[in-house]
């Protein structure tokens, strides 16, 4: 968490006026001390997250974006945990729901909620869930830099938030910067640092005597690359390194695979993804709408 803050100090000059010009093919260029922005077509898909980006990965806005966006999301998911020695399988269903507000060039609130029912085989009634979760965010773009921050937080309690895999936790509770590159015409590289954390959590030890935990932290690294020859599609792969850092994980997976097709004409966005596809599959269909 402290790596991301000195980020964001480094990254706050970024507060000098941008000009503008229209180029043919590319649309708006800012320029800003000689440093050129491409337009990269708009950027209307929106992550789990609520906000414009990727899949997971929170991208810079653009000037020509649109003010506002709506994306839902929705699919399976299955997964094995260990739980005194025996295996178990859980199957998930999970509907995911974003909403994103440009407040000015610079600045994007945006906020999620997903709804989610889980049953395990063999059943125990431990691991069955039915709930909901939801949280606000504020992304800040350093447009001449390519960068952006922020944070998303969810007023959910420790025990609710027990309730969550780390998948979702991923993108209720977190602080982020994002940089991106552009490697060739068409290919956009973004490199993502996000610190996630967990809720502060009491426990009676005795009668009007209670134990705070305090929050568990862990980091989550991802490179995402986006093909986008047109404004009508995108290609999109992710990969992403976890450091569980302040948590207890039996068997503790270091890595991920996603990748996504976004198809898209002059106001919607049909989505398809998969999450984690090496290891518990997540896959997900979606639509995004953005307005002015």
């Amino acid at each position: 968490m402290y790596q991301i803050v000195l980020l964001v100090f480094i990254a706050m000059p970024a507060f000098s006026s941008v000009d503008e010009q229209n180029f043919e093919g590319f649309g708006t260029i800012k320029t800003d001390f000689g440093l050129k922005v491409k337009k990269r077509y708009g950027e209307r898909g929106v992550t789990l997250q609520g906000c414009y980006g990727l899949l997971t990965v929170p991208t810079p806005n653009l000037e020509d974006e649109r003010k506002f966006a709506f994306s839902f999301k929705m699919g399976p998911a299955d997964d094995t945990t260990r739980w005194f020695g025996n295996e178990y399988k859980l199957k998930k269903n999970e509907k995911w729901a974003g909403l994103t507000y440009r407040i000015t060039d610079r600045f994007e609130f945006s906020a999620n909620g997903l709804s989610y029912d889980r049953v395990s085989s063999p059943d125990v009634g431990y691991f069955n869930s039915t709930g909901f979760a939801n949280g606000f965010g504020l992304k800040y773009t350093v447009a001449s830099q390519d960068i952006c921050i922020g944070f998303h937080w969810a007023p959910i309690s420790a025990n609710e938030v027990n309730k969550l895999d780390l998948f979702q936790v991923e993108h209720f509770r977190n602080l982020y910067i994002t940089v991106t590159e552009d490697l060739r015409e068409n290919i956009y590289a973004f490199l993502n640092l996000k610190s996630c954390y967990s809720a502060l959590k009491e426990i009676e030890v005795a009668p009007n005597q209670m134990l705070e935990v305090g929050q568990k932290n862990f980091l989550v690294g991802t490179l995402g690359l986006e093909y986008k020859d047109s404004p009508v599609y995108s290609l999109i792969l992710e990969a992403q390194m976890f450091n569980y850092r302040d948590l207890i994980v039996e068997n503790p997976q270091s890595y991920s695979f996603n990748i996504g097709y976004r198809r898209a004409n002059k106001d919607f966005q049909l989505e398809l993804a998969a999450f984690d596809i090496h290891s518990n599959p997540r896959g997900m269909i979606g639509v995004n709408w953005s307005w002015n």
